[in-house]
């Protein structure tokens, strides 16, 4: 990270960079910041002033872009203090945020940036708004919890075609210290049918957002209910906390937009590295998405404009990088030079928009500090590594390219190269403190056709976290990790091992076939049994035995042995650092 500080004692100023670790920041060789005011308030607030060069020659400043255009992703600032004599780490001392520092010509604000401006553009352009809410929901005491409740709103589901056009969430202040993120899903059946999860409505966790005109997400005929999977996260595990209204507000409109924005993930999305060895040491493992995939799956046009990417990894991650490769030269790049799981969930990148086009690939390439034990895998310390585009104009079959996935499509199956042993960390490749690598600011590229804006991606506060199952080996008794039908209250419903382990638990594990699926849960480890559950899965699901299993497919499967899941679904997140990493 790119680092300013101030010290009040002194009236010093100091031009200074971190890199990997969790130090003080290490004056730079050339100082380019100067100080022009500082003072400290009677309430306690130590203010300063300071200019520097938007770019400068030096590798350990990061260039100040332009992020007037809401195509660009504001800058991600961390603001950290202390009262000690010497400088450390800030701890908890600190705030972040995403703010815009350039102001368009006619001195506009980003989208996202102000939520006065976003309830503005509402009130003025949406025809239609619904609330997707918790009712009287207790916060369990175990530390992480995946809760998922459906809702059926007529008033917000229509036999027309409808777009979401802006969403905000809604956290209640009891529960800010309880709710990570939320994942919402467009349950195609109503909330009696499977979840829908190959199309994930809203997979981010800023607190508002909205699209520019012209701009939406279509779900008004495609879907009958939203579920919405709250992951809640109890540290302290505090008892007694009820939660009424935490949820979703979605804005929507039912004029036909010019602009329908898709989503495509790359690299490793539905997680068919899973239980695969990650490499002792320093490893890279590269994704490569195939030419055929653009070339078959570009239906609609030619091509289509990306306006956002977010790169994802996990606690073991070092850098990533996302590459569009187009006759055999890379054409773009984007990355995150410094990954830290603890600042990012999924980055979004400050990038121009630009073209993808038929027959380009794409390569995600990730880098790794890890044990002979880590492993890829859905759990906050498994290992993944993908990459999450938004693009426009949606089309139709554009949505996965990834490892294990040419069991449902072929020609979106990514090639896999790793682990590759790397001596040390300078084959990174990182760009930031590097003379070989530097860059002094980033790619101009001029789409031929681009709508006039969109909507920002601001990252959220915590990091993608998902339930961690151990990896099975020989005759391990775990949970399976599949959506299965139950008959509950007299309602045919798909639910998971972790909707029996939240409550009633005795009751529930009393449903024919929830024994065998959730053993652990059940307390049935001594029995080895197959379940009668039937599944239905939509996309490639993991491995049993060596044995992929396929799509649209129902099936017996053994609770004990089974390693696998439904597709797992990344929220960006808030993510700040100093300068960016």
């Amino acid at each position: 990270a790119d680092v300013v500080h101030f010290t009040s004692a002194s009236s010093s100023i100091v031009d200074a960079h971190i890199l990997d670790d969790l130090v003080a920041p290490t004056p730079d060789e050339i100082q380019d910041w100067e100080l022009i005011y500082h003072t400290l308030t009677d309430d306690g607030y130590l203010i300063f002033e300071a200019s520097r060069s938007l770019k400068t020659s030096d590798t350990f400043d990061r260039v100040f872009h332009d992020d007037s255009d809401i195509y660009v992703t504001d800058h991600r600032l961390i603001s950290a203090w202390g009262s000690s004599e010497f400088l450390y780490y800030h701890g908890s001392n600190r705030v972040q945020s995403s703010i815009q520092l350039f102001n368009g010509g006619d001195g506009s604000t980003g989208a996202g940036l102000d939520y006065q401006n976003f309830l503005d553009e509402m009130s003025k352009r949406s025809e239609g708004s619904g609330v997707m809410a918790l009712s009287n929901y207790r916060i369990p005491e175990r530390k992480t919890t995946y809760y998922e409740e459906c809702f059926e709103n007529e008033n917000l589901f229509s036999s027309a075609k409808r777009w979401i056009i802006g969403y905000e969430f809604i956290i209640k202040p009891e529960s800010k210290k309880y709710m990570h993120h939320m994942v919402v899903y467009g349950m195609s059946d109503g909330c009696t049918g499977d979840y829908f999860q190959e199309n994930p409505i809203i997979a981010w966790g800023e607190d508002f957002l909205f699209f520019p005109d012209s701009t939406g997400m279509e779900f008004g005929s495609l879907f009958k209910g939203l579920a919405i999977q709250f992951h809640v996260d109890n540290k302290d595990r505090d008892t007694g906390v009820v939660d009424t209204g935490s949820g979703l507000r979605i804005y929507y409109t039912d004029t036909p937009v010019q602009n329908e924005i898709g989503m495509f993930q790359v690299g490793d999305p539905l997680v068919g590295l899973i239980g695969e060895e990650v490499g002792d040491g320093l490893t890279r493992h590269t994704m490569i998405c195939p030419s055929s995939c653009t070339q078959s799956k570009f239906v609609q046009s030619d091509s289509v404009t990306i306006v956002k990417q977010s790169l994802h990894m996990h606690a073991k991650g070092k850098r990533i990088v996302n590459q569009v490769i187009r006759e055999d030269s890379v054409v773009q790049e984007s990355y995150v030079d410094y990954w830290d799981f603890e600042q990012s969930g999924a980055t979004a990148q400050a990038n121009p928009p630009f073209q993808l086009k038929r027959g380009d690939k794409l390569k995600t390439i990730c880098y790794y500090e890890a044990d002979s034990d880590t492993r890829f895998g859905l759990g906050s310390d498994d290992e993944m590594c993908m990459a999450f585009i938004l693009y426009f104009p949606k089309q139709d079959f554009l949505s996965y390219c990834g490892v294990g996935f040419g069991h449902y499509d072929r020609a979106c199956r990514s090639v896999h190269e790793g682990p590759v042993s790397l001596n040390d960390e300078e084959e990174f490749g990182r760009v930031f403190g590097s003379t070989s690598n530097f860059v002094t600011e980033l790619p101009t590229l001029s789409p031929s056709e681009l709508v006039t804006s969109v909507a920002q991606i601001v990252p959220s506060t915590q990091p993608s976290l998902t339930p961690n199952h151990p990896t099975p080996t020989g005759e391990v008794c775990a949970d399976s990790s599949l959506r299965f039908k139950v008959n509950w209250n007299d309602r045919l419903i798909t639910r998971d091992c972790i909707w029996i382990s939240n409550k009633a638990t005795i009751q529930r594990c009393k449903l024919r076939g929830v024994p065998a699926a959730c053993p652990v849960t059940c307390g049935g480890c001594e029995i080895c049994e197959d379940s009668t559950l039937g599944s239905r899965f939509s996309g490639i699901i993991g491995r049993s035995q060596g044995i992929v299993l396929g799509l649209e497919t129902k099936l017996l499967f053994r609770g004990a042995n089974f390693q696998g899941s439904l597709m797992h679904v990344v929220q960006p997140v808030e993510c700040a650092l100093d300068l960016g990493r």
